[in-house]
């Protein structure tokens, strides 16, 4: 088991679980970044 993909999918449980959205972004050669979106209250 890849311990990262783990922890991704940890992060995107709780964000789902409170409302919000996570979604990867990645640009060639430049690695991948997760954008995390969180309704206001």
């Amino acid at each position: 088991m890849n311990p990262f993909k783990s922890v991704i999918q940890t992060s995107y449980d709780i964000v789902k679980a409170h409302g919000g959205e996570i979604k990867p972004e990645s640009k060639e050669g430049e690695g991948k970044e997760y954008i995390i979106k969180m309704p206001s209250e």
